[in-house]
């Protein structure tokens, strides 16, 4: 009993630091990502989105200038972003070119280094989100490994380094410029024609474009209250549970003249300021870890879990307050004679563990969907992670698409297999619209992709893919005769019957599915709705090399994204799915955990002396099984109103049921293999 409360008291203190760090952190990060909105709302203005078009791209620069001096000179602020990709095609680069005078433009921001102007027009300066020599200062949030993990690099320029945008094919600038009204759009267009010609500045904003609102942080912290608050009830369980057991000894001794404080400090004060030092020393193990360095931020989000420690001291004195008054009131004379002072215990723990599970319910059954992807691939994604090596995606859909489609669809790999997870049983949000599901698996690939592949008719012949000049659907044979309308892309393609075609992987890491013996859309030629353009995927060690050709094709930059990047997010997700998981479930195994405890001490020796006579072990334990079954169709019952679908519940249940029937297994065999004697004996059993 003991062992579990310290262990419950561990979870809820890590948890909380956990959950707080990792929301607090993820908050600031998205602060960063949102530069714009967040200086719209430090200087009490609103944001304009303007494009300034001209017809003059050589005179890209001038315009610049001649913009930022009308900044300057009228008191505004105005940032301009430039979004592009690292020389190695691995790190997004997201530069902001700032201008303003007013020393709250950056207030919101922890900034470690120089102290920048952001006024000045002849400096060069900036600050990085990434350890840079040459920055002037670093921007910091919690964990600055964030950034690294979806690989951006954010940084925040002097407008004067707007120069490093060297692009003279440009014939607009779009920047945002903050203010109290756009009066100044009629002002700024007539001042740039005066110095150019056919300048046009417009007003692009829409009115729901300021919607963001900088979370507070003390509210995040705030919101894990409720995991500590499930726990504690839990916590209290036990305590009272473990009180009950007890009443015949606290009886005893108060008729030995015991006074109930002493009983009640001497049986639970040590235990409970164990619990204490315990909560305490995780709580600050778990910042240190997660905190490392001590800077602004680390102090104020100390300062934001710093209140646990009262709350759970609080807590525990509030229980030790209950178990006194609980001994002082049932610790009685009358009760000494009474046969079974467990008697309805394990039923009341029945009624509470209903009670808990529909209130984690939701939690839980989110936590399982969110890593559930992520698990059933873990094993195939870090198998292909050599194949992965200096491979790229393209990221956006670009313009030339055919074009594009046309030059590389033999010349790399091609595929796609979201088409058929987004439109596929797996996922419930897809239930609504039963008749577009896709029941059996499906992929978009090319011929290229399938060189690894051996694909054989329903002959036993091998099929050379460069026989066929137009879109081809092969079919596994075991589908033949199935309903396959929503297979069909265009009635007019072919169809290939084949035989069992055995897994297939997507190299793309966002969609690291796996799939066997699937649908094969052979794609040879480019349809606007069906081709998956981010689908391709180019195996190069010469980033450069490969951006350049894009760009020649299609006349401008085309977004493309590494492998590397989206292998390590992968990897991250997956463990942190876990850890989230365990913290969830840990709460509910806790309890089934003593739940078994309490029914072995309360129907111990009815079960050895069943066990003594050859009752059989189903006889013995259909109590236990029909008070877990039936509060598992409780729990069902009392979700009805929770919103949660029907086959969550179901599945929920399904796995949940499962897990418990392990869990008593483990208890009923331990309890049979070392302890029925000492049942019989009347010893106590741990």
């Amino acid at each position: 009993m003991k062992k579990l409360l310290i262990l419950i008291i561990s979870i809820i203190s890590f948890s909380l630091v956990y959950f707080s760090f990792k929301d607090v952190n993820e908050n600031q990060a998205t602060n960063v990502y949102l530069l714009n909105n967040v200086v719209e709302q430090n200087l009490d203005m609103d944001e304009y989105f303007v494009d300034i078009q001209f017809n003059e791209p050589y005179k890209f620069q001038d315009i610049c200038k001649a913009v930022a001096k009308y900044v300057y000179e009228n008191k505004l602020t105005c940032i301009v972003t430039n979004t592009y990709k690292d020389s190695e095609g691995i790190y997004n680069m997201n530069d902001y070119y700032i201008l303003s005078s007013d020393s709250q433009v950056l207030s919101h921001y922890l900034i470690e280094g120089e102290t920048i102007d952001f006024s000045h027009l002849t400096d060069q300066k900036y600050y990085s989100t990434q350890v840079d020599e040459n920055a002037s200062g670093m921007i910091k949030i919690l964990n600055n490994d964030y950034f690294n993990l979806s690989q951006d690099i954010f940084r925040f320029k002097q407008f004067n380094r707007i120069n490093e945008i060297n692009d003279r094919v440009l014939q607009s600038i779009y920047l945002s410029i903050y203010a109290k009204d756009n009066q100044f759009i009629a002002e700024l267009e007539e001042t740039l024609n005066e110095q150019f010609e056919d300048i046009k500045v417009n007003d692009i904003s829409s009115a729901n474009e300021h919607i963001y609102n900088m979370t507070d942080q003390q509210f995040i912290v705030k919101n894990q209250m409720h995991f500590f608050e499930i726990t504690i009830i839990i916590f209290i369980i036990l305590l009272t549970v473990s009180a009950m057991k007890n009443t015949k000894k606290y009886m005893i001794r108060r008729m030995m003249g015991t006074s109930v404080m002493k009983i009640a400090i001497k049986e639970y004060l040590a235990l409970l300021l164990i619990c204490q030092l315990c909560f305490s020393t995780v709580i600050t193990l778990t910042f240190n870890y997660l905190c490392p360095e001590s800077n602004m931020l680390t102090k104020q989000f100390y300062n934001q879990i710093f209140p646990f420690h009262f709350y759970c001291l609080g807590t525990l004195m509030i229980m030790f307050l209950i178990i006194y008054v609980f001994i002082y009131f049932t610790s009685h004379v009358k009760y000494l004679h009474t046969q079974n002072h467990y008697k309805h215990l394990y039923h009341i723990q029945v009624v509470m563990k209903v009670i808990i599970v529909v209130i984690l319910m939701p939690t839980l059954i989110g936590s399982f969907k969110s890593i559930y992807p992520y698990v059933i691939n873990y094993l195939t994604i870090n198998s292909v992670k050599d194949d992965i090596q200096d491979l790229y995606y393209l990221d956006s859909i670009p313009e030339k698409s055919q074009e594009i489609f046309n030059h590389y669809i033999d010349k790399t790999d091609y595929m796609d297999f979201n088409d058929y997870y987004s439109n596929s049983p797996l996922f419930p949000q897809n239930t609504d619209n039963e008749e577009y599901l896709m029941k059996y698996p499906y992929i978009h690939v090319n011929a290229h992709y399938l060189k690894q592949y051996d694909i054989r008719d329903t002959n036993n012949n091998f099929i050379d893919f460069s026989q066929y000049n137009e879109n081809v659907l092969l079919v596994p044979i075991e589908y033949k005769g199935k309903d396959l309308s929503n297979y069909y892309p265009s009635k007019k393609d072919k169809i290939v019957y084949i035989q069992n075609n055995g897994k297939f992987v997507n190299l793309r890491m966002e969609e690291p599915f796996v799939v066997r013996n699937p649908i094969i859309y052979l794609e040879k030629e480019y349809d606007m709705i069906e081709t998956k353009m981010r689908g391709f995927c180019f195996k190069t060690d010469q980033f450069s090399k490969l951006s350049q050709e894009l760009k020649d094709i299609e006349g401008t930059d085309v977004m493309i994204v590494s492998s590397t990047y989206k292998y390590n997010y992968y990897i991250y997700m997956f463990k942190q799915s876990i850890i989230e998981l365990f913290i969830n479930i840990s709460v509910y195994l806790t309890l089934i955990m003593q739940s078994m405890l309490l029914y072995i001490g309360e129907k111990g020796k009815e079960i050895s002396i069943g066990y003594t006579l050859g009752i059989t072990k189903w006889k013995r334990y259909l109590e236990l099984l029909i008070f877990n079954m039936g509060s598992y169709i409780a729990i069902v019952v009392g979700t009805m109103s929770l919103n949660v679908t029907l086959t969550d519940r179901i599945k929920f249940i399904i796995l949940f049921v499962m897990i418990e029937l392990i869990i008593e297994m483990i208890y009923v065999y331990r309890f049979e293999k070392t302890s029925i004697i000492s049942c019989l004996k009347g010893e106590k059993i741990e």
